[in-house]
């Protein structure tokens, strides 16, 4: 048996994943497999995609012919942290690859299109093989496809849910990532009738982008109320009272808060160092654009 060279190289990209062992898998229709084993065509499966081969001194294939194959996700949740713009699980989608090596952007390459549509796979990919291909392959410079998803992304909700049933009004909470990363709203009081009544709801201030692993740190602290408006009061040039703390936009805290944060005069109590991330599909809220995290208090 001759020597193998890979003509055509298939890729994945997800920034929320990572490594991306497992989490995508390709297959050749049945039509295909039928042409592949006609022109002597392998596949083999990488950890982020596929490889078609071809034994070097074959003909491989025809000039015309076509490779059919289906895209299929293996993670239950890859819909919730993938940008999908318009997409319809129900409907026939088709990615048609082009004859340059090329970076493409999968979602908005996607066209819908007319055909019974299995809901296990997300997209049905053709490559349409032409001489040109085989000649690089055998120059070393295999046909290769980069297809890459977009991490889909969120504001991130904090309820603070108090263990006992008084709230202490003379002092408030304050969330921060140590590593300066991300910035939050101040604390607003919410009604969550199913968590036991009062509690407080903190939001990052600007959406975040899925990460499997996000690299923050976050800390919850308690303040007095009364000094840390105070504080407020004199970045902003003006009287701001707690019941306007939720208010302020959020696109202002970042410029005044990290200043405020590590002002010696502001005495800060740590409530917890390990305040965990939200995750999307971990709790259900009614906001679509956000992920939510519980924290007891």
């Amino acid at each position: 048996m001759g020597r193998f060279i890979t003509f055509i190289d298939i890729k994945v990209v997800h920034g929320y994943y990572g490594g991306m062992s497992g989490c995508f898998r390709f297959r050749p229709t049945a039509k295909t497999e039928r042409l592949m084993r006609s022109r002597e065509v392998l596949v083999r499966y990488t950890s982020s995609g596929c490889q078609f081969l071809i034994e070097d001194g074959c003909a491989g294939f025809l000039s015309g012919d076509e490779l059919e194959l289906t895209l299929q996700m293996q993670d239950n949740d890859f819909a919730l942290v993938t940008q999908l713009d318009d997409y319809r699980p129900q409907t026939f989608y088709r990615l048609d690859l082009p004859e340059d090596s090329r970076e493409i952007d999968v979602v908005s390459a996607l066209v819908p299109t007319e055909g019974q549509k299995e809901i296990s796979y997300f997209c049905y990919i053709t490559i349409k093989l032409a001489d040109k291909m085989l000649e690089k392959a055998k120059a070393g410079m295999p046909q290769e496809y980069l297809l890459r998803f977009r991490e889909a992304t969120y504001r991130w909700e904090f309820l603070l849910v108090p263990r006992r049933e008084s709230m202490d009004e003379s002092k408030t909470f304050l969330l921060e990532d140590i590593q300066g990363k991300f910035f939050f709203t101040l604390p607003e009081k919410y009604m969550n009738p199913s968590f036991g009544g009062m509690m407080w709801r903190i939001f990052s201030t600007s959406p975040i982008v899925c990460r499997k692993y996000q690299d923050c740190d976050l800390q919850l602290s308690e303040v007095l109320t009364k000094e840390f408006s105070k504080l407020l009061s004199d970045a902003f040039s003006r009287d701001i009272q707690p019941e306007e703390f939720f208010s302020l936009p959020p696109e202002s805290l970042p410029g005044v808060l990290p200043k405020i944060l590590v002002d010696r005069s502001l005495k800060k109590r740590i409530v917890s160092r390990f305040i965990s991330c939200p995750q999307p599909g971990k709790f259900q809220t009614n906001q679509r654009d956000c992920i939510r995290e519980i924290c007891y208090i």
